[in-house]
């Protein structure tokens, strides 16, 4: 849990109802304000909270090619 400030990557994310659409809303630069350097997209007419639910960010499987080399030097 952030308790409302993100650290590193994460952003804060928000979900809003206007009407009959559903906006997602990006806090890109961690300010904790709506301004230009925000994202904001609709994802249609949905209930918000099974959205906020659903949404969900799933990282790629990482996969790592060649051997490590090691130190063998000893601190005297």
């Amino acid at each position: 849990m952030t308790h409302g400030t993100s650290t590193n990557n994460l952003s804060e994310v928000g979900v809003v109802k206007l009407d009959k659409s559903v906006y997602v809303i990006v806090d890109q630069n961690h300010n904790q304000t709506f301004d230009a350097n925000d994202y904001v997209f609709s994802i249609g007419n949905q209930d918000p909270y099974l959205a906020a639910s659903a949404l969900h960010y799933s990282s790629p499987a990482v996969t790592t090619n060649g051997t490590a080399e090691t130190s063998l030097e000893a601190v005297i």
